[in-house]
């Protein structure tokens, strides 16, 4: 008989079993790299932060004196000098000092 050849071990207690893999164990790390490959999408998560371009860009369209004195204070709290600089050509360009 075919089950007696290829038997199927029920309940699965190793990955592998007399030569058969545990079909439970497969199908349990295949939804693992689904899950897995599937949470690489490029949907941005909520908590990251813009992208390089978008913050120089959103600099360079800034003209209140204030809010771009806050865009450099922030990017010097957080250590990003490429914005404090875009932020300090722009106070200067815009005429606040």
């Amino acid at each position: 008989m075919w089950h007696d050849r290829n038997p199927l071990p029920l309940p699965c207690k190793v990955t592998v079993e007399r030569g058969h893999m545990c079909y439970r164990n497969v199908l349990a790390a295949t939804a693992v790299v689904a899950m897995i490959v599937g949470g690489c999408g490029t949907t941005p998560d909520r908590n990251e932060p813009p992208s390089n371009d978008i913050v120089l860009d959103r600099i360079a369209s800034m003209s209140d004196c204030d809010d771009l004195q806050r865009q450099f204070d922030i990017a010097d709290g957080n250590g990003r000098v490429d914005y404090m600089r875009a932020a300090d050509a722009r106070l200067k360009a815009v005429g606040c000092y």
